[in-house]
């Protein structure tokens, strides 16, 4: 999507759930969209970026296809770890590696 549209950071797409009360809608996506706020952290996306995402979007879908742009879930992990290093390692080497594997896991 061009810049002057505004700027989507995260977006997942998916077909909707049905549930047994439900007729098929295949034709559906659900759009969960984020943007950046100016801090660069995640956000909610406003409405004028979400009314321009649909406006940028219609001439690429079909008649029939239908478009659902919601907001995404924004979720916050924290980790506290503490290590105790054998005197024989680098304490600031051990510590960098277990950081690069606690992210590698997420």
């Amino acid at each position: 999507m061009p810049s002057d549209y505004g700027s989507i950071s995260k977006i997942f797409v998916q077909q909707p759930k049905l549930t047994d009360q439900q007729v098929s809608t295949l034709d559906t996506l659900n759009f969960f969209i984020l943007a950046q706020n100016s801090n660069g952290q995640l956000d909610y996306a406003t409405e004028t970026l979400k009314n321009n995402l649909r406006t940028y979007l219609s001439q690429y879908r079909m008649i029939g296809d239908s478009i659902e742009i919601k907001d995404g879930y924004i979720i916050n992990i924290g980790i506290d770890f503490e290590i105790i290093v054998l005197p024989e390692y680098n304490n600031n080497e051990v510590l960098i590696n277990c950081i690069k594997a606690i992210q590698k896991l997420f």
